[in-house]
């Protein structure tokens, strides 16, 4: 690592353990990401059903389910990707059906639920990679600062 006065780092890896350690690392339930995608679902609907014009109501929810994904981990994403899907397939259906009325609307439906699973998925797994990544280097830097302290009092001896 950098030893030059002004170098700070992106990410300090003794805050991380220490909070660990500590247990003082803020975790959000894995429900709270759903609640959120239950709600931007809901006023995407009023937005959608009272006449405002939005391009893509959807989009907003597959920010939310990528955000739920690496936040919370592959199942609060799945669960998120699941009432996504089920708003698009209540909002492209005609009103009062949940079934689409023509063969554009399906199709439509099923492009968005199978981005939506296959991004919650992809951001998931990513997610575990980058956990199992972070605990192999911590492991690896402990193991070094064992070896250096064992190496220090050989030297003292």
């Amino acid at each position: 690592m950098c030893q030059h006065p002004d170098f700070t780092p992106f990410f300090d890896w003794n805050k991380l353990t220490d909070a660990n350690k500590a247990g003082t690392l803020r975790k959000i339930p894995f429900w709270v990401e759903p609640a959120i995608i239950v709600l931007l679902a809901g006023l995407s609907f009023l937005g959608v059903r009272s006449g405002l014009n939005l391009p893509s109501p959807f989009a907003f929810l597959l920010l939310a389910t990528v955000f739920a994904s690496f936040r919370s981990g592959l199942l609060s994403g799945l669960i998120c990707a699941v009432i996504s899907s089920v708003f698009v397939g209540w909002t492209i259906a005609e009103p009062g059906f949940f079934a689409p009325a023509t063969q554009a609307q399906a199709y439509r439906i099923f492009i968005w639920t199978f981005t939506l699973v296959a991004v919650a998925l992809m951001v998931g797994v990513l997610r575990r990679r980058l956990e199992l990544s972070i605990a192999a280097e911590l492991a690896k830097r402990m193991e070094s600062e064992s070896h250096l302290k064992d190496f220090s009092r050989q030297l003292e001896e």
